[in-house]
């Protein structure tokens, strides 16, 4: 019978999640909402978004590929579910509940799929530091926020540098595990053989130069789409951000030129 299925119950579930995070909504406000919004801007700002989800999907795919093959359909459809999760829980407790739900649903180990988690971070970060590097030609950046990329930079590579140490010494860590734990603490040993096998099996992408290339470029693709998705956003309703652009004022600098002239030069959006 159909309500005995586990897809009868979780679409009453959702339809009632849905329901309480819509109760409070009235139907005036949505009509003068509507009224505020510029509609050409939304269809963008959806693909974009849309673009970010499938990038970040296809990175994952990519990073599971030497061990599992995924189809492309899938493997989105269970990224959203996974970006969802990160939504409703609360701090990292939804990266926790990404993980169960990766490994449940491809049979795959837990710290495997925690792994390729890191990878995400490592490979979000260098994207990051890209961003800043190519925008800090035409951007002015605030002092704080140098600093801030400075610090990221630095986790950055220290990261980068602890993972390939790890793919490299696989075997003296295991080799030190084995001389001070198998005696005294046999479970512990056993517990972190498991975790270093599993651990250096999901990080094994960057000892290839093709899927470590593919990784940062879907990453690249990622932060792209977000960014060109929010400016989009942004434009639906009208607001506009003004952007303190260096190259023109450098130009104008050039040719010996006023502050008004750069003031006039400044881009809006």
């Amino acid at each position: 019978m159909f309500w005995k299925k586990k897809q009868f119950w979780g679409t009453l579930i959702a339809i009632a999640l849905l329901a309480y995070c819509v109760k409070d909504i009235k139907l005036s406000e949505i009509k003068e909402l509507y009224q505020r919004i510029d509609i050409i801007y939304i269809v963008p700002s959806i693909f974009f978004t849309f673009l970010l989800l499938v990038s970040k999907s296809l990175r994952w795919r990519l990073m599971v590929s030497q061990h599992k093959a995924i189809k492309y359909i899938r493997v989105i459809t269970l990224y959203a579910a996974g970006q969802i999760l990160n939504i409703v829980m609360p701090a990292l407790t939804g990266q926790v509940g990404r993980m169960f739900l990766f490994s449940k649903n491809e049979d795959l180990k837990k710290t495997f799929v925690f792994s390729t988690f890191v990878l995400e971070v490592l490979f979000d970060s260098i994207s990051f530091i890209v961003f800043l590097f190519i925008t800090s030609f035409a951007f002015v950046f605030p002092e704080k926020y140098r600093s801030l990329g400075y610090i990221i930079s630095g986790a950055t590579i220290f990261l980068l540098v602890v993972l390939y140490l790890a793919l490299h010494h696989q075997d003296n860590i295991e080799s030190f595990s084995r001389r001070h734990l198998r005696e005294r603490h046999p479970s512990l040993y056993i517990g972190i053989k498991k975790f270093v096998r599993s651990f250096i099996q999901g990080i094994k992408l960057l000892r290839s130069s093709q899927h470590f290339i593919g990784s940062l470029f879907y990453s690249l693709l990622a932060w792209t789409s977000s960014t060109v998705g929010h400016l989009f956003s942004v434009q639906v309703f009208w607001i506009t951000i003004a952007i303190r652009c260096r190259g023109y004022h450098n130009v104008n600098k050039y040719f010996g030129g006023n502050d008004s002239y750069y003031a006039g030069k400044c881009r809006h959006f």
